[in-house]
């Protein structure tokens, strides 16, 4: 049997050594070494303190086991050192919180993005359905001095972990006490059009009434399938109309779309307002659509995107998450918009 120490830190005179373990303040978590399943490997972890099997949710030396009961975890000038380099593993899937710009999740492999979650908004990341709910609060911290996404439970009895699968997908469960097992709340990606650019440049990905995985990409208003690639339904490219590059500064206007998971890789000004942000962008003829960054309110800030808009997807039928994009199209495009509604 394994032995917890009273205390709940670690300090350079008392390192943990294989067979001890730590035990949190709040009597939730446990930092310690362990062997999974059947195997003589040890690890050191955290895992989930009254849940049996083991539920643990950090794993120090994944790729790199001790093959005995020697290991020891000391502090050594505030860092972590143990008989073998503390790292995080790494898999076939990374999920990342990407910085550049507009903070946003990131699935992705070592040669490309995966899925992308749209930036924060002020109230959750713009892209993934199944944010709300009455079990956790997502929150983001993002400033100069630091950036990460954490989240709360609403009741201390929850207990809850974020998993990433070997298929690539985020899995949020929940610890069901009664029957001793987790349960999902959700997964992510949520359906095809999650996938990153599943529709190419310029391109709307909607689920179609058949299922989540029919997904139906339209070419946005003003812009046409590539005539190199053909006509198809499932086109990768969209291209501007042959007017939209004479008409620039001459009767444009922008195009409003509800409820969308905006593009990637957006400019950020953090001080303008949406009329600033609408000003800027109309007389920058590479300036393709913007949005506000905060959605809380009235609104606040200014995302700008120039050039091709990709990975773009409609919020389906039944779910709140996405924000409002202004699109630049020329002026017989809104004429037309006027005429149907």
């Amino acid at each position: 049997m394994e032995f917890s120490s009273a205390a709940d830190t670690i300090t350079p005179g008392q390192p943990i050594r294989d067979g001890e373990t730590l035990i949190s303040s709040s009597q939730r978590f446990e930092l310690g070494f362990f062997s999974p399943g059947n195997s003589n490997n040890r690890y050191l972890g955290i895992w989930y303190y009254t849940i049996s099997p083991k539920a643990v949710v950090w794993v120090a030396n994944r790729n790199i086991p001790i093959d005995d009961k020697s290991g020891v975890l000391t502090v050594l000038n505030g860092n972590l050192h143990g008989e073998v380099p503390v790292i995080q593993p790494p898999g076939n899937f990374t999920l990342r919180l990407e910085k550049n710009g507009v903070p946003q999740l990131v699935i992705s492999t070592p040669s490309k993005k995966v899925a992308r979650s749209g930036p924060w908004n002020g109230f959750q990341f713009n892209g993934i359905p199944m944010m709300h709910n009455l079990i956790v609060k997502p929150d983001l911290v993002h400033n100069e001095d630091e950036s990460y996404y954490m989240y709360d439970v609403f009741s201390d009895t929850v207990l809850t972990r974020l998993i990433l699968d070997p298929s690539g997908s985020i899995q949020r469960l929940i610890w069901d006490e009664g029957n001793g097992e987790w349960n999902r709340l959700y997964s992510w990606p949520y359906d095809i059009c999650d996938h990153h650019a599943e529709c190419g440049a310029n391109g709307n990905c909607r689920i179609g009434k058949t299922g989540l995985w029919t997904p139906i990409c339209e070419c946005l208003k003003g812009f046409v399938p590539n005539s190199e690639e053909g006509d198809t339904t499932q086109t990768k490219k969209c291209v501007k109309k042959s007017s939209m590059e004479s008409e620039c500064r001459n009767g444009e206007g922008f195009l409003k779309l509800v409820r969308m998971k905006v593009p990637d890789s957006p400019w950020l000004n953090e001080s303008m307002n949406i009329q600033e942000c609408q000003a800027e962008c109309l007389k920058n003829c590479a300036c393709s659509a913007f949005s506000n960054l905060d959605i809380r309110g009235k609104g606040s800030g200014c995302l700008m995107w120039f050039g091709d808009l990709t990975d773009m997807k409609e919020c389906s039928e039944g779910f709140t998450w996405g924000q409002d994009i202004f699109i630049r199209v020329p002026a017989s495009e809104l004429e037309l918009v006027d005429q149907v509604s």
